[in-house]
C-alpha cells in the first residue's frame, strides 16, 4: 500500500517526464543538422551566451544546467532546458535522504536516455557528464555519439597540488598534504578517463599536465562577450582630477591573493589619495557589474594562468582594463598568435606592484587600453564569433592549428598559489609520499622542473 509521501514522489516524477517531452519538441530540426547537447553546468555565463547565439542562428541545441550558479548569472535560468530549481528542490525531510538520492539518479537517467535518442553531439563542461565517474561515456561511445569534453576552465584539470582553490579546501582538513594527495590522485584518474573516452578535448595549455594526447586550445575558442554596457563618460584631458576607482572581486580571497592586493593598494594610497578601492568578495554577478560600470581598473588576481578569466572579460566588455599576475605569461605569449591576445596588463606576479605604480603615474593609459579591450572582446570574442568556433569544434570541421600538444608545455606554477607556497606543498608531499605524490608518471620534464624549483628555493 502506497503512503502519501510515495504518491507525492510519483507525481513529481510524472510531472517531470511530461515536462521533458513537451519542452523539447521544438528541438526537432526541419533538416538533418547535427543536434547538439550542452551540459550539465554553467561557467560564468559562457555557455548561456554560446547557446543563445546558436539558437538565434537556427541550430537545434539543448542546454541543460543541473545546479544554480553561485553568482547568479542573469540569462542561465531562461536558457537551460532542464530547470534544477523547479524539479529538484522539493521539500524532503533529512530522514528521506535516500529517496532524494534515488530521485536525483532517476532524473539523470531519464535525461540521459532522452538525450541519447535526440542528439548527435554531446559537449560536456568541466569534466562532467550524466553519471558518476563518467560511466555514461562508454554508452555514448557505443551509440557512436561525438563527445567533446571542455576541461579548460581551471580546477577540474589543473593538478590539485598546484591549485590554490583545492589547497584552500585542503588546509581546513586535519592533514592537508594527505587531502591534496587524494584529490590529485582522483583528479589524475578522472582526466585519464575523460581523455580516453572523449572524441575531442578542449583544454587550457597551462592546466593540461595530466593530458598526453593533443587537445584544442581553450584560448582559440575564447570567452564570449557578455551583454554589458555603461553610461558613456566624458573624457577628461586630465583623469587625475577625479578619483581612480579600482575594483577587485574575488570568489576565493586566498587563491586570488586578495590580502596582498589590499596591501599594495594601501601603499599606493599614501602616494595617490584619490584612489577608491572596492573589494567584492563572493558577490553576485549583478553586484560586480554595477561596481565595474564606473571603474577605471580591475585587479583580477595575482596568480592566474590565463590572459583574462571571467572577471577580466566582464570588465573588458565595459571598457575597463585588467591588471593580472601570471607566472606563465611568457609561455602563453609563445603559444598564441598575437591576434588572440586580449589588451590587458598581464605581468609576472613579482612585477605586479611596480606595474600598478606605473599605471597610477600614467592613468590616461587606462582609458586607452580599456577602449582596446572593449573593441577586442566585442569583435574577436563576440557571442556570434565564439559560437561559430564552437559549432566548428562540435562538427569536427576546425583547422588543425587549433590543436596544441600538452606534453610540449612545461608549466608547474599552477594558479592561485605564490611560488613559495607551491614549493612548500611540493616538498612536504615529496617527503611524505615520494614521487607518486605528483601523479606525473609520464611527465619527467615536469617532475624535473619541480625538483629544480625546490632546490632553487633552498627547501
Amino acid at each position: 500500500m502506497y503512503s502519501p509521501e510515495t504518491s507525492r514522489h510519483c507525481v513529481i516524477i510524472a510531472d517531470y517526464c511530461r515536462y521533458i517531452e513537451s519542452e523539447h519538441k521544438e528541438l526537432e530540426p526541419v533538416d538533418r543538422q547535427m543536434r547538439i547537447f550542452v551540459g550539465l553546468t554553467e561557467v560564468a555565463g559562457v555557455y548561456s551566451r554560446i547557446v543563445e547565439s546558436l539558437r538565434l542562428d537556427g541550430y537545434p541545441v539543448s542546454f541543460s544546467q543541473l545546479s544554480q550558479h553561485p553568482f547568479y548569472y542573469p540569462a542561465e535560468n531562461e536558457l537551460s532546458d532542464y530547470r534544477y530549481e523547479r524539479f529538484l528542490k522539493f521539500p524532503i525531510d533529512a530522514k528521506n535522504q535516500k529517496i532524494r538520492v534515488l530521485l536525483r539518479i532517476f532524473f539523470r537517467l531519464h535525461l540521459m536516455v532522452w538525450a541519447i535518442r535526440k542528439f548527435d553531439v554531446f559537449v560536456f563542461v568541466a569534466g562532467g557528464s550524466f553519471l558518476p565517474k563518467n560511466i555514461d561515456l562508454y554508452l555514448l561511445r557505443l551509440f557512436r555519439k561525438r563527445i567533446v569534453s571542455h576541461i579548460g576552465h581551471g580546477s577540474e584539470a589543473r593538478p590539485a597540488f598546484m591549485d590554490g582553490a583545492h589547497w584552500s579546501i585542503a588546509i581546513q582538513k586535519d592533514c592537508p598534504i594527505r587531502s591534496i594527495y587524494k584529490t590529485t590522485h582522483r583528479q589524475q584518474r578522472h582526466m585519464r578517463r575523460i581523455e580516453r573516452l572523449s572524441t575531442e578535448l578542449i583544454a587550457s595549455p597551462l592546466t593540461s599536465q595530466f593530458l598526453s594526447r593533443r587537445a584544442i586550445s581553450s584560448g582559440v575558442l575564447g570567452v564570449p562577450c557578455p551583454k554589458n554596457s555603461r553610461t558613456p563618460v566624458k573624457e577628461s584631458a586630465d583623469i587625475r582630477t577625479k578619483s581612480i576607482k579600482i575594483v577587485h572581486a574575488p570568489s576565493n580571497r586566498r587563491a586570488k591573493g586578495s590580502d596582498q592586493i589590499a596591501k599594495m593598494i594601501s601603499v599606493e594610497s599614501t602616494k595617490h589619495p584619490n584612489i577608491e578601492y572596492v573589494e567584492l568578495f563572493n558577490r553576485s554577478n549583478a553586484e560586480v557589474i554595477r561596481e565595474l560600470e564606473d571603474a577605471d581598473l580591475v585587479i583580477d588576481q595575482l596568480y592566474s594562468d590565463t590572459f583574462l578569466a571571467g572577471l577580466g572579460v566582464e570588465a573588458a566588455s565595459l571598457g575597463v582594463p585588467a591588471l593580472v599576475g601570471n607566472y606563465g605569461i611568457g609561455i602563453l605569449k609563445n603559444l598564441y598568435d598575437s591576434s588572440l591576445i586580449p589588451p590587458a596588463f598581464v605581468v609576472h606576479p613579482t612585477h605586479i606592484e611596480s606595474k600598478l605604480s606605473e599605471l597610477l603615474e600614467n592613468v590616461n593609459v587606462l582609458q586607452e587600453v580599456g577602449k582596446c579591450a572593449k573593441e577586442f572582446i566585442q569583435t574577436r570574442q563576440s557571442p556570434k564569433v565564439v559560437a561559430d568556433r564552437f559549432i566548428d569544434i562540435a562538427n569536427g570541421s576546425f583547422p588543425d592549428d587549433w590543436y596544441f600538444s600538452p606534453i610540449e608545455v612545461s608549466y608547474i606554477h599552477g594558479s592561485g598559489l605564490a611560488e613559495d607556497e607551491l614549493v612548500k606543498i611540493c616538498k612536504d608531499g615529496l617527503d611524505t609520499y615520494g614521487d607518486k605524490f605528483f601523479r606525473l608518471h609520464n611527465r619527467l620534464d615536469l617532475r624535473e622542473e619541480i625538483y629544480r624549483l625546490i632546490e632553487a628555493n633552498g627547501v
